[in-house]
């Protein structure tokens, strides 16, 4: 009667993060085995656990256990290192395997739109460190992934665990209208005030009483202050959520709410 060894996949089930990077051929993994087998084992197998208690997967490892198996040798509990549960599985496949394989630009575009699906809560400088790429090309991935609907667009986090802006808003332009008639009343009050400046000899003469403002002048006066006291106020309840210390994020709330009384202050005069 003859029996069957157990493969060590019987016994550890692969974590997902480990799937982020392909696995050898069967001649590679032979290969492997035989120089394991000559000259040991030279990185251990690194197992995790989610929680004390639970399962150990295998997060690092899957070739050289597989090359191995394949050449016969009997893995024992010295070929394993296991990990403490605080550690981010994703983050530490990343830094154990992006340094030392050599990635064509194309293989790392699919590796961020895998570690988006996984976590895309994920900021774009985070996913960009731990890919070794830049920000705007994890964002160009994301992009693609969301308008393609296989990721949600969601909150994202750093590094640090602290919220991101998934925007960025755009400060927005004076109407060139408004700016020309502004431009006008400056040079306007200008030149009234050289005027004043210059010394006459005859008595000068009782100030015009300027007509009240149409309803259509107010208008066309209030629409830029209101887009930028608009714009103030969704900055100030934007800034809980920006990447800033408690500290900063008072110091910034304040200075904005000042402006935006500033500005209406001054809308406001005749």
């Amino acid at each position: 009667m003859t029996t069957t060894k157990k493969s060590w996949r019987a016994v550890y089930k692969v974590h997902p993060a480990a799937d982020l990077f392909p696995m050898m051929n069967p001649d590679e993994l032979r290969d492997l085995g035989e120089d394991i087998k000559q000259h040991g084992l030279q990185h251990p197998i690194i197992v995790w656990s989610p929680a004390p208690g639970e399962p150990r997967v295998v997060i690092d490892g899957r070739n050289r256990l597989d090359a191995m198996e394949l050449v016969g040798i009997k893995l024992t509990d010295d070929h394993y290192r296991i990990l403490l549960d605080e550690l981010d599985p994703y983050e530490y496949v990343l830094s154990a395997n992006v340094r030392r394989r050599h990635l064509t630009a194309g293989q790392k575009r699919t590796l961020i739109a895998a570690v988006l699906k996984a976590r895309p809560e994920r900021s774009n400088n985070a996913t960009a460190n731990l890919v070794g790429v830049s920000d705007k090309t994890v964002g160009a991935v994301r992009d693609d992934l969301e308008s393609r609907s296989e990721i949600p667009n969601v909150k994202r986090v750093d590094t640090k665990g602290r919220m991101q802006l998934t925007t960025k808003r755009k400060s927005p332009r004076l109407p060139r209208a408004a700016a020309r008639k502004m431009a006008e009343a400056d040079a306007v009050r200008q030149a009234a005030s050289r005027k004043q400046d210059k010394p006459v000899d005859t008595p000068n003469p009782a100030p015009a009483v300027a007509p009240p403002k149409t309803n259509r002048e107010t208008a066309r006066h209030q629409a830029p202050v209101d887009e930028w006291l608009g714009w103030l106020e969704d900055i100030a309840a934007a800034l809980p959520e920006m990447n800033l210390s408690a500290d900063a994020v008072g110091k910034l709330d304040v200075a904005v709410r000042e402006l935006v009384a500033a500005i209406s202050l001054a809308s406001s005069a005749p």
